[in-house]
């Protein structure tokens, strides 16, 4: 039989602790710099470790494995240099704490292109810099600071790639917008505002690099006004286009927002949706002033000024389940938006999330007063 107590007489298992040079370790104030490490690099390390990083030597790590790179971090190359391992040496002696941290993100050039980083910037300007910054400093709550090499440095691009593609908080899940490649070179980018890499990249509102593919800034005015109003510029400043598209027509991870109840926006707006990727927004995100603006505009704004249009079957089944919400008939609500979803397939993305959103409410306690107001929304009624 499988014991399920310890044996007197085995000895109690060992209290995990940490190492010690978890418990010595100082982080630099300043970005560490692999320019500045790459002469030294040649000079000290090149003999085992070759110059194209690959080893030379029987042990020597090879810098050019993309996936063994991936999984480790720059703080844990800094207690290498720093006490040595194997059959290297610890370097404390004979190389300043700011020259280990140099040479610590330096062997990051031999898995990182500038290639990769350049497309990286790309993506993160498009799609991240709303939420995060151009700097990376993070410009909505609970966002990280990119700049923190503390931060940075415990992390490996493994734990970015698991949080990008899946999502945490607030922060949604990117694996249907982005390709794996796509993530991974977003996420080696965004750790380069917590060094300088030896390979160029443009810095925040620079042109890109020689060579790099030019980005497409994220927008801080707002569109032309359309016939029955403009989206205020708040809503693209506050981050919001990034979810819900630039006319309010939703995407691959925010409904549509045309023709909401302004009440009922605001209230989303400063309180959040725990569980989804709508964050709470306060005064300092966004003034009162600007989200009643937001919210009245959103919410006398129609389909066709989001630029969306529904198939005639969509509009059919949301007909019908409109009709089945005013004779107080749940099931048939919930059994024709699904119908609608089916026949959605070829619509938009916001389309589809909408519609999805509406499913999921129907748990709600008060789901008939939201796809009332849904239904009206998408219908024009």
């Amino acid at each position: 039989p499988i014991p399920t107590l310890q044996p007197a007489t085995m000895p109690p298992p060992a209290t995990p602790t940490a190492r010690p040079e978890f418990l010595t370790i100082r982080y630099p104030e300043t970005p560490p710099s692999a320019v500045a490490a790459q002469p030294l690099y040649l000079s000290e390390c090149a003999t085992c470790h070759g110059e194209d990083g690959n080893g030379v030597v029987p042990e020597a790590r090879n810098f050019g494995d993309v996936d063994y790179m991936r999984g480790q971090t720059p703080v844990r190359f800094y207690q290498i240099i720093t006490e040595g391992r194997n059959e290297m040496p610890g370097y404390k002696e004979q190389f300043s704490d700011e020259e280990r941290w140099d040479l610590a993100f330096y062997v990051w050039t031999f898995a990182v292109g500038a290639d990769t980083l350049q497309q990286g910037q790309a993506i993160f300007e498009q799609n991240c810099a709303v939420c995060h910054g151009a700097d990376g400093v993070g410009v909505v709550p609970n966002a990280p600071d990119f700049t923190d090499v503390a931060f940075v440095a415990q992390r490996s691009a493994t734990d970015f790639f698991q949080v990008v593609t899946e999502g945490r908080g607030a922060m949604p899940a990117w694996q249907g917008r982005l390709s794996a490649e796509e993530r991974w070179a977003v996420i080696e980018y965004l750790r380069t505002f917590a060094y300088e890499p030896a390979v160029g990249v443009a810095t925040a509102g620079a042109p890109p690099a020689a060579g790099g593919e030019e980005a497409t800034p994220v927008p801080t005015e707002a569109p032309a006004a359309t016939e029955t109003g403009a989206i205020p510029a708040a809503y693209l400043q506050s981050g919001c286009v990034s979810c819900h598209g630039d006319k309010a027509q939703g995407g691959a991870i925010g409904p549509m927002l045309v023709g909401i109840r302004a009440r009922h926006i605001k209230e989303v707006v400063r309180k959040g949706r725990p569980g989804t990727a709508m964050m709470a927004y306060d005064q300092a995100a966004i003034s009162d002033a600007d989200l009643e603006a937001l919210a009245q505009a959103l919410s006398a704004m129609t389909l066709q000024d989001a630029g969306v249009e529904l198939s005639q079957a969509v509009v059919d089944h949301l007909t019908k389940a409109q009709a089945a919400l005013a004779a107080g008939d749940k099931a048939a609500v919930e059994t024709h938006l699904k119908k609608a979803q089916e026949a959605a397939t070829d619509a938009p993305p916001g389309v589809q999330v909408t519609l999805q959103v509406m499913i999921q409410r129907m748990q709600d306690p008060n789901w008939d007063k939201y796809i009332e107001m849904r239904l009206a929304a998408l219908l024009g009624s």
